[in-house]
């Protein structure tokens, strides 16, 4: 037999942190859920054969479009190349960003790879500068966010802190341009510089770990519940004689 005899403003307090608690452990067993999608459509878009870019345009979001494998074939524009800033484990450095032209459609802002400071301009990377129609296979990336304290583009400089996607594209006069960055893979027997990277597909998922930790702690608050009203004789297991309760 079990006597129960709970205080209210304790147990009002524990009921609605311990609900607290639990919603948050279930909110971080859906983030998890919803992490392990992304991790594995992700993977999915960015391996196998790539989809042309013009079809990709078409599904309905783009978030449907993030990560995925597409090849587009047109002509670089070098004049109006833009930079965004990219530290480097070998130095500081520069993505260099350049407007493709296609045959037909829009066009699309191409990250065509990694610079050290001392190859930004054109002329020090004259042999990288391709001429004439050329295919690029990359994988899609959207727009970043600028973040709070951080300096967006300043002046004349074609710098930018932050993958500014509609910024770049007004600075080099492309209205209409696809509303996606195309980051170029590596090929074979291509010039050093620009240098290609495959973009980072390596997700942080430390959800399960969240989860445990707010399902340890609303197990926690009922177990320092359960002993407090059991230290004040409010609550006893089997007999129930004993002193009057507090």
């Amino acid at each position: 037999m079990i006597y129960f005899r709970p205080l209210l403003g304790q147990t009002i307090f524990a009921l609605g942190t311990f609900i607290l608690l639990c919603w948050l452990g279930v909110w971080q067993l859906e983030r998890l859920a919803w992490k392990l999608d992304l991790i594995e459509t992700s993977q999915q878009r960015a391996t196998g054969d790539p989809v042309a870019l013009e079809e990709a345009l078409k599904r309905p979001t783009l978030e449907d479009m993030r990560y995925q494998k597409v090849s587009v074939t047109g002509i670089f524009d070098h004049s109006k190349e833009v930079f965004f800033y990219a530290p480097h484990q070998q130095g500081p450095g520069f993505r260099v960003i350049a407007p493709l032209v296609p045959l037909a459609g829009a066009p699309v802002l191409v990250d065509r790879g990694w610079v050290p400071n001392e190859k930004r301009t054109a002329d020090t990377r004259l042999s990288g500068q391709i001429e004439g129609e050329v295919t690029v296979t990359g994988i899609v990336l959207l727009a970043g966010e600028a973040t709070p304290g951080v300096p967006g583009h300043q002046g004349r400089d074609p710098v930018w802190m932050f993958r500014d996607l509609n910024g770049m594209a007004s600075y080099m006069a492309l209205p209409g341009a696809a509303p996606v960055f195309v980051v170029a893979l590596p090929a074979e027997g291509g010039e050093p510089w620009p240098r290609p990277e495959a973009p980072n597909l390596t997700f942080r998922n430390s959800h399960l770990g969240y989860a445990l930790t707010w399902f340890g702690l609303a197990f926690a608050l009922l177990s320092v519940y359960i002993a407090f009203h059991v230290s004040q004789d409010r609550l006893r297991f089997g007999k129930t004689e004993g002193k009057q309760p507090k």
